[in-house]
């Protein structure tokens, strides 16, 4: 399958072996809009300022959520689908497990830069533009630790999908982190402002794009 999120108001989930279009246009779906498809497939979350809404795919169901003014910038799901993690414009974390009301998490006093679901669904962890890396127990909604980047408002933020490395940017500066050990354990700079970051599921190696037009593949123990 693959979802599609385009720059005006509709959505939709093509079966690429069949082709059939779901259309949701009457949704208030914005050209903002973020939307996330489950690990297994069987969900898609889709939100935008002040709603957000999830969908069934094997049934059809929707079910749609107000939240107040608060304006969605990111979407994790939890490796069982039944739950969300939802980062907004302005810090609070949103726990959502679509059957009950959504669980507000207070710490980032900024824009939620990226989010990942780690140890089995139990932690969550989250980067903001406030210079935090922030460490979530899941089922307590309590932060359990907190990394200070102390460099000042970050670009971005890119967690690896294992939950043991993070790296955040600074213009043209990237920044390493041990979540296990909470802690800064390098600095890499070059020669032009940082534009793209990715990482790879372990965390251990990074590919930078800078805005000259050159790629940079870089590997933590190098780095180190």
């Amino acid at each position: 399958r693959a979802l599609s999120a385009l720059r005006i108001k509709d959505a939709m989930l093509v079966e690429l072996d069949v082709g059939p279009v779901v259309d949701i246009s009457n949704k208030p779906i914005t050209k903002d809009s973020k939307i996330a498809l489950s690990p297994d497939g069987n969900f898609v979350i889709i939100g935008s300022q002040g709603n957000v809404s999830v969908w069934e795919l094997s049934g059809g169901a929707m079910k749609d959520q107000r939240l107040g003014d608060l304006e969605i910038t990111v979407i994790s799901f939890c490796p069982t689908s039944t739950r969300s993690i939802i980062g907004s414009l302005f810090g609070p974390l949103l726990v959502w497990d679509f059957e009950n009301e959504p669980i507000l998490l207070e710490g980032h006093k900024g824009r939620v830069l990226d989010i990942v679901m780690a140890a089995g669904g139990k932690t969550v962890i989250s980067g903001g533009y406030d210079d935090t890396i922030r460490i979530w127990d899941i089922d307590s909604c309590r932060q359990k630790a907190q990394i200070n980047g102390r460099f000042g408002r970050g670009d971005a933020v890119v967690i690896a999908p294992d939950g043991h490395f993070a790296y955040s940017v600074y213009g043209d500066t990237v920044i390493a982190y041990d979540l296990d050990k909470a802690d800064r354990i390098a600095t890499f700079s070059i020669d032009h402002q940082i534009s793209a970051i990715a990482v790879t599921p372990a965390g251990t190696h990074i590919v930078v794009g800078d805005q000259s037009g050159h790629v940079h593949h870089l590997c933590l123990q190098n780095l180190i």
